[in-house]
């Protein structure tokens, strides 16, 4: 297996607890923890470091953990414009920020999970026998 190729995969997850993180106790930490939507960033973030968790206990079976991350990153970026909150306030634009950060994170996780398994796989062992190569 070439060196780095599962680097993108660590980076993804490393990113995603972090944004995780982030989105759980913004609300707390900046002081709009009585806007209804901080409840709803909260778990969201929670949500994001569970799948992040499940990613790299199943990762090696299946990616769908890291396909619902991305589906929380869309949901956490769309729910202010959804709601016509952006630009409004501070709590609006953290959530589009990082729910693009992580549609981001997780995006770079996929691929480089789907790289990984590419690459894993080994050489084709019938299909380019007697074929000539131009490497």
């Amino acid at each position: 297996m070439r060196r780095g190729i599962g680097e993108g995969l660590e980076l993804g997850r490393m990113l995603l607890v972090l944004f995780g993180v982030w989105l759980t106790i913004s609300p707390w930490m900046f002081g709009y923890a009585d806007n209804l939507s901080a409840v709803q960033v909260t778990i969201t973030g929670a949500l994001v470091v569970l799948t992040t968790g499940a990613s790299v206990l199943f990762g090696p079976v299946t990616a769908l953990p890291l396909w619902f991350a991305l589906v929380l990153g869309v949901w956490t970026m769309a729910t202010p414009i959804m709601f016509g909150q952006f630009g409004r306030s501070f709590s609006a634009n953290n959530e589009i920020v990082v729910g693009l950060l992580i549609l981001l994170a997780s995006a770079v996780a996929i691929g480089s999970r789907a790289r990984m398994r590419l690459y894993a796989g080994g050489p084709d062992p019938q299909g380019a026998a007697g074929q000539t190569s131009l490497w």
